[in-house]
């Protein structure tokens, strides 16, 4: 009876794209709190800009996706400058296995 209503009421207020954005933003977004920080770049991590890194960063460490899928998949890497307060790298961390 429950689904029953809330198909109705979705029928008749469809999610808007704000909304649907918000959906999206918080399923894919990890918390901060979920975060890594680091001052050096962890070992396990295989970044092409680890050896041509010569400012002082912030190496931040956003964990995998979903548990319990099977799949192997990389942590995703951000790398601040703590100089400048840019991103140096976003992307994989290329720590996978």
């Amino acid at each position: 009876m429950i689904k029953l209503l809330k198909k109705i009421w979705f029928w008749i207020f469809p999610v808007s794209r704000r909304k649907a954005l918000k959906i999206a933003a918080k399923a894919l977004m990890p918390d901060p709190d979920d975060f890594e920080i680091h001052e050096k770049i962890p070992d396990n991590m295989n970044v092409y800009m680890k050896q041509n890194q010569s400012e002082s960063c912030w190496y931040i460490v956003l964990p995998r996706g979903e548990a319990g899928t099977g799949m192997i998949m990389s942590s995703h890497l951000v790398i601040i400058s703590k100089c400048t307060g840019q991103i140096v790298y976003n992307g994989p961390a290329n720590d996978e296995g």
